[in-house]
């Protein structure tokens, strides 16, 4: 037997388990009923009590035998061929019982009424039985022979008129039911095959999709990885050309290195731009709702694609509405980076003209407002039949593009999702050699400015180029030598003492025994990694006596950027998260926040 036919079989047993209550209880009534409305039984109470022995005990049994189905979950067949037997045994009592009834003679002056009440009550049994039994066609049948055909027999032999009309019409009756169980027995097991096909539909759908899940967890976790990989090495490439060019070098040196770090920025973006698809494909993506100015936004980003398009002799300009609001609430971060995507294939894709980054309010409400943003260019444009492929994934509207102009063909997708992923819709007008504008409409909470309270007056903080760092000193730990080579020179460059530790291990080690302000803590690193080696640290601080020891910071600087390892990082005890390749400005930055309690623009501490 198949699996498929056996799941069957076992539906069909379950479904005659569910329906034979009702057909026990009601061979008890019929026979309660016979005793009391027909006369053939009086004066015989031994027939009685052995056939409603009998059909109470085998009511019982099938009874048994729909509530332990699951026993014969490995014997489907032994479990219908005790079913079938005792539906079998009740079938000939009756049939004994109403062989009896009409052998009993015409002498009974209620033999008329007798044998029609007989013949109602078997038609009763076989059309109750006939929905639940004609599901096994074999026990059907034989549960409707011998219950009709020895009546039927009698019936023929008494030979009266009236005998033989009945028999005739229990035959009649006997063939209708018969081709009505063959009728419900197709139409059952079709319904059962379409369901198991169904069911296998249904199974093969889940397996597919976990499949392309688990594709996908796969393809992120090879992109997370390969990212990882290769930002290590960008850090020493882009870290070394900042510091070659931070010294003497000729015009044509200074030139050369630019073009490196040039190049070693445009790879970092299409690493970042691999990265955030296979983020958003992974439903990784978290979106924040946090405060911004969107004309600050706007303006911020135009001024620093500005040098792109003065490059090329391009107007960058913005066209943003008076009454926009000052604050508004959403992923600032995000809809930052739509906007860039936009224009800088805006920028990238005009080869004069001009780009326009516009803003209009399309509804305004008390605590909502939808805004619908614009960047319209006048450059090459794109076909109407090439439209819909550029939102597609690694695909750009002509081959020609990525030779002329570069890039991944990401952009553009990763737009979609983020858009998508804050409730809008990119919309594209656009005529080949008029230009092109790509547009979207959201909504954002309006932030209302406090009235009543007066903001805090914050104390001015130093920018960090004006920070005198000489008394700092940086534990790093680093086991790539590379690595290690560009950090430590960035450190010193802005005058910090580093101590190198090559493992978590000494890290550990180090910390224990040396004056350090603050920890640069690689993640992978052999012997110890740096999640172990911080959460050391952290239990260290929490057993010392108060006061021995402060709180010391720790930043991670690790090439893993998905959310869920800055996530492990924080978890892990570290303060702050620093990715790879960093320049030597971020470094700068972050560790301005936590220098020692000195005054950090000068060079002694205080007194």
């Amino acid at each position: 037997m198949t699996p498929a036919k056996a799941s069957m079989t076992r539906k069909a047993y379950q479904d005659i388990s569910r329906r034979i209550m009702p057909g026990n209880i009601a061979y008890l009534v019929l026979f309660l009923w016979m005793l009391y409305a027909t006369t053939f039984l009086d004066g015989h109470p031994f027939l009685v009590l052995v056939s409603g022995t009998i059909i109470l005990l085998v009511s019982l049994v099938r009874y048994y035998l729909g509530l332990k189905l699951d026993r014969f979950s490995n014997d489907l067949n032994r479990w219908c061929h005790l079913f079938s037997t005792a539906t079998l045994i009740i079938a000939a009592t009756w049939s004994a019982l109403s062989v009896y009834a009409v052998m009993a003679g015409p002498e009974n002056p209620h033999y008329n009424d007798d044998i029609m009440l007989i013949a109602i009550q078997i038609f009763a049994i076989v059309i109750g039985g006939m929905n639940v039994l004609a599901i096994i066609p074999s026990l059907w049948g034989a549960f409707l022979f011998i219950l009709s055909v020895p009546i039927m027999l009698s019936l023929f032999i008494i030979a009266t008129h009236a005998t033989i009309s009945l028999g005739l019409l229990f035959l009649l009756g006997v063939l209708f039911m018969h081709n009505v169980g063959k009728s419900i027995y197709a139409d059952y097991w079709q319904r059962l095959r379409n369901e198991s096909m169904l069911e296998q539909q249904a199974e093969s759908l889940a397996l597919a999709r976990d499949e392309a899940l688990a594709a996908t967890d796969a393809k992120s976790a090879f992109l997370a990885n390969m990212s990882h990989e290769i930002r290590t090495p960008m850090n020493g490439v882009l870290g070394m050309t900042e510091l070659l060019l931070s010294t003497t070098l000729s015009k044509q040196q200074q030139s050369y290195a630019g073009i490196i770090q040039r190049s070693g920025k445009a790879l970092l973006k299409v690493i970042n731009d691999i990265l955030d698809f296979s983020k958003n494909e992974a439903g990784k993506l978290v979106l924040l709702s946090e405060p911004f100015c969107p004309r600050t936004l706007i303006e911020d980003v135009s001024e620093l694609l500005s040098e792109q398009a003065v490059a090329k002799n391009i107007e960058l300009n913005t066209d943003l509405p008076e009454a926009l609001p000052s604050l508004l609430s959403g992923d600032a971060l995000r809809l930052q980076q739509v906007l860039i995507n936009l224009i800088s294939n805006a920028v990238k894709f005009t080869a004069s003209g001009k780009v326009i980054v516009g803003v209009r309010i399309l509804q305004q409400q008390a605590e909502l407002i939808r805004l619908d943003f614009s960047v319209k260019d006048s450059g090459i444009g794109i076909a109407p039949e090439k439209q819909q492929l550029i939102f597609t994934a690694f695909a750009q509207s002509d081959v020609s593009s990525t030779r002329d102009y570069g890039g991944t063909g990401l952009g553009l997708s990763i737009c979609t999702q983020l858009v998508s992923a804050m409730d809008g819709e990119i919309r594209l007008e656009s005529s080949l050699g008029q230009g092109s504008t790509f547009s979207f409409a959201l909504t954002f909470p309006i932030v209302k400015k406090p009235t009543e309270t007066p903001p805090v007056q914050q104390q001015p903080v130093a920018h960090s180029s004006q920070v005198n760092f000489s008394q700092m000193h940086i534990l790093l730990a680093e086991d790539n030598a590379v690595n290690r080579l560009v950090a430590t020179a960035a450190l010193e460059r802005i005058g910090c003492r580093v101590s190198i530790a090559e493992d978590g291990q000494q890290a550990l080690t180090m910390y224990q025994s040396g004056d350090i302000d603050l920890i640069l803590m690689d993640c992978s690193m052999p012997v110890m990694d740096g999640y172990t080696a911080t959460s050391m640290i952290r239990q260290q601080e929490q057993q010392q006596n108060p006061g021995e020891k402060e709180h010391i910071p720790i930043i991670a600087l690790t090439a893993h950027v998905m959310p869920e390892d800055r996530e492990r990082c924080l978890q892990a005890g570290m303060d702050a998260y620093l990715s790879k390749p960093f320049s030597r400005e971020q470094l700068r930055e972050q560790l301005a926040l936590y220098l020692p309690a000195y005054d950090k623009t000068s060079s002694e501490p205080d007194a």
